[in-house]
C-alpha cells in the first residue's frame, strides 16, 4: 500500500497494476510526498553485518530506465557491502553480496550507471581501480584513472555527452577531473585546478548536457563537465555539499528530469532547493526524517525515491517525492 498525505488529505492506493510506483507518482502533485511499502525492504536487505547498514555515507542510487531498476551498492562502516535491486514490476528489492573490493569501503558517489545499456561502473575505496558489470553479467575491470590524489570518496558518474554522445565517466576528487572513453578504455586528465573544493565526501550528478560536481568538507563550490571535456566553475551550492552522514553536509542529486539538481538539507525536514543550469532557488522542504539515506531519481515518473535506515536491526523507510 502507499499512502499520500496532501495537507488534511490521506490517499490510499492499492498494489495493483502493472507498478505500483508509476500509480503512486502519477497520484502525487508537485511538492507532495507518499510513503511506500516495498516488498524486500527490510533491516535485513540493507544490513551490512556488525550493527551496520549499507547506507552508512551513501547519497544516491540509479534508475535505470532500460530495465526498470534502482540499482545501489553500498556497504557498512568497516563492514560487509551489497548491490541491491528494486524491480519495477515486481514493486521488490533483491540482494547481491558479491564482494567487489576487499576491505573498508563506502558507497559515497562511487556507483555510476551507463542508463543507455544499464551498465554500472564502481570505483574503489582510496584507489584509483574501477570495475564494469555489464547488465546480467559479472564484475571485471576497466583501466584506472591517474593517481593524482587517491582520495577515499571523491566521485564517478556517466557522462552521456562525452566522447561524441557515445558517453563515458567522470571521475573527480578535490584535487583533479578526469574522464573515461569506453572505446580506448583510456583516461583523459581534464582539471587538476579545482580550488574550494574539500578533501572529502565530495558530491557529482548530471544535468542536463552536464556532470557538475563539488563539495567536500561543507563547501559549497561547484564545477560542471562538458560534453567536450571541458570544466568550469558553476554558481555555488546554498548549503555545504556532500554526504548525508558527514556533519550535516546536504548531499546533490540529479533531478529527475534530468535537467536540473536538486540538494537536500541534512535532517528530519530541511529545506530542499534546485538547480536550473543557472542559478540555485528555494524548493520548499522534505520529509526524509532524521536517518541515514539515499536518493533515487526515477525519469520515467518524474519522482525522487528515498530509502533511509538507521542501524541494521531498524526497519528501513521508503518515501517518494515529486518535485
Amino acid at each position: 500500500m502507499a499512502t499520500i498525505r496532501s495537507n488534511a488529505t490521506t490517499i490510499t492506493i492499492a498494489n495493483a497494476g502493472e507498478s505500483t510506483l508509476a500509480r503512486v507518482a502519477a497520484a502525487l502533485g508537485p511538492g507532495q510526498w507518499a510513503t511506500l511499502t516495498m516488498g524486500g525492504l527490510s533491516a535485513a536487505l540493507l544490513d551490512a553485518g556488525s550493527g551496520r547498514s549499507i547506507t552508512e555515507f551513501g547519497a544516491r542510487g540509479h534508475w535505470d530506465p532500460v530495465h526498470k531498476r534502482i540499482q545501489f551498492w553500498g556497504q557498512g562502516h568497516y563492514a560487509g557491502s551489497k548491490l541491491i535491486t528494486y524491480d519495477d514490476l515486481t514493486n521488490a528489492w533483491t540482494a547481491d553480496s558479491t564482494q567487489v573490493f576487499s576491505g573498508i569501503g563506502h558507497a559515497y558517489y562511487h556507483l555510476a550507471l551507463d542508463p543507455a545499456t544499464g551498465d554500472l561502473y564502481l570505483r574503489g575505496y582510496n584507489s584509483t581501480s574501477v570495475r564494469r558489470k555489464p547488465y546480467g553479467g559479472a564484475w571485471t575491470s576497466i583501466s584506472s584513472f591517474a593517481d593524482i590524489g587517491r582520495q577515499i570518496t571523491g566521485g564517478l558518474e556517466w557522462h552521456a555527452g562525452l566522447n561524441g554522445g557515445r558517453g563515458g565517466l567522470v571521475f573527480i576528487d578535490h584535487r583533479s577531473c578526469q574522464t573515461w572513453n569506453p572505446a580506448t578504455n583510456a583516461w583523459t586528465a581534464r582539471s587538476s585546478n579545482l580550488t574550494g573544493m574539500g578533501e572529502f565526501h565530495n558530491w557529482i550528478a548530471s544535468a542536463g548536457n552536464f556532470v557538475y560536481f563539488g563539495g567536500g568538507n561543507g563547501s559549497t563550490a561547484m564545477y560542471r563537465v562538458s560534453a567536450a571535456g571541458s570544466v568550469e566553475a558553476a554558481a555555488s551550492t546554498p548549503l555545504g555539499a556532500g554526504i548525508w552522514a558527514a556533519g550535516g553536509a546536504a548531499p546533490v542529486i540529479s533531478h529527475p528530469d534530468g535537467q536540473q539538481l536538486l540538494q537536500f538539507a541534512a535532517g528530519a525536514s530541511g529545506p530542499i532547493y534546485r538547480f536550473n543550469g543557472t542559478s540555485w532557488f528555494s524548493h520548499g522542504s522534505h520529509q526524509i526524517g532524521p536517518r541515514q539515506w539515499f536518493a533515487v531519481p526515477i525519469s520515467d515518473y518524474g519522482v525522487v525515491v528515498f530509502i533511509a535506515h538507521e542501524t541494521s536491526v531498524s526497519a528501513p523507510v521508503a518515501k517518494v517525492y515529486k518535485p
